[in-house]
């Protein structure tokens, strides 16, 4: 099949054009950076550049949709948050994986997926959504706000009265949650119209670069699983959905969720394949 990447930047992308190629798919990618990571291998035919989502997302959309026609591609696979943009037209008219944008935006931002969390019954470590911390004594703790990376969203707070910066100020909620200690899991799952069909868990063995994983180990984690098959049945969540989870001394925590998928190449080497049936 022709196959077009939403994005072309990420890490993400890269592994998935990857193992597309690999699979014998022609691979193609969008971004507004011509010098992004998918332009240097060879398993990207073309990176065709396209408006920055985060700037302007519906001008993202109607490049990459022209480009989606013109190509003659069979799937527009999202790998980034432009999943956010399809989700809310309905795929605007290409075939692609997302789930309806009602599930979406229950857990989108930090807020709405921590009251989702809690409305399905998925562990999470002790929280609350406040305007400022003068009532929390949870501590050591992590700030977050609603739409943020864990770079630039996420503070760590040792105890009271550290300040988390000026950048912060406005901010008119904000998520606080107690600080659980124990390993870090990454879990990615496909759903097909809230039916699991695919589900892979890993532990950070390593920490990376900007927090992220450097070294992956596969784990079988069946009672996560079946928390994320609760999540996904109830949301009717169709495509990839991805999560982070503390394995801590009282069991799992979840601490974030991410609508789509997210390095799917650790999967492939512990015998879960995540793309076909993201595909399919």
């Amino acid at each position: 099949m022709r196959i077009l990447l939403s994005d072309g930047s990420g890490v993400t992308s890269r592994q998935c054009a990857t193992v597309l190629s690999r699979a014998g798919h022609h691979v193609e990618a969008l971004s507004p950076d011509p010098r992004c990571l998918c332009a240097f291998t060879r398993h990207v035919r073309r990176v065709h550049r396209v408006p920055s989502y985060g700037a302007d997302p519906y001008g993202w959309l109607e490049a990459a949709t022209g480009v989606y026609r013109r190509g003659g591609f069979d799937v527009l696979l999202p790998t980034q948050e432009q999943v956010a943009v399809l989700s809310r037209e309905d795929g605007a008219g290409t075939a692609t994986a997302v789930p309806p944008f009602a599930a979406l935006a229950a857990v989108q931002d930090k807020v709405s997926a921590h009251a989702t969390l809690a409305r399905f019954g998925l562990p999470q470590p002790a929280s609350a959504v406040v305007r400022d911390l003068a009532g929390w004594d949870g501590y050591p703790a992590y700030v977050k706000r609603p739409i943020g990376t864990a770079g630039s969203g996420v503070r760590r707070l040792a105890g009271p009265g550290e300040p988390i910066g000026p950048s912060w100020d406005g901010e008119p909620e904000l998520l606080v949650q107690r600080e659980v200690q124990g390993p870090l899991a990454m879990v990615q799952s496909v759903f097909d119209t809230g039916a699991l069909v695919a589900f892979h868990a890993c532990l950070r063995v390593r920490e990376g670069a900007r927090g992220g994983a450097g070294h992956k180990r596969g784990v079988a984690l069946p009672e996560v699983r079946e928390h994320l098959r609760a999540l996904g049945e109830g949301l009717g969540w169709h495509g990839a959905l991805s999560a982070d989870v503390v394995l801590g001394a009282d069991g799992p925590a979840f601490i974030d969720v991410n609508p789509r998928l997210v390095e799917p190449v650790n999967a492939l080497l512990s015998g879960v394949d995540l793309i076909t049936p993201l595909l399919d």
